[in-house]
């Protein structure tokens, strides 16, 4: 588990270590994005659980690098 500062990113909540015995969660979203740093949520089922909406950072392998296509230079025909 990644535990992220709430100062360094916003709405992002540092997930409890002790839940209500009657608190269940829905399983987690999918990634925000495929690849880089995103986000996935998910929420109680019960005003009694704190917070009520929990997000965490997912999907941290590094992206592709940008492909670089070389193109023969154009000759002008005189």
């Amino acid at each position: 588990m990644i535990v992220v500062n709430k100062n360094q990113i916003p709405n992002v909540f540092v997930i409890a270590a002790e839940r209500p015995p009657d608190c269940e969660w829905l399983p987690w979203s999918s990634c925000s994005d495929s690849c880089g740093a995103g986000f996935s949520r998910r929420s109680g089922n019960s005003p009694l659980c704190r917070p009520q909406n929990e997000t965490r950072l997912c999907q941290l392998r590094p992206c592709p690098a940008p492909s670089t296509q070389h193109h023969k230079p154009h000759h002008r025909l005189r």
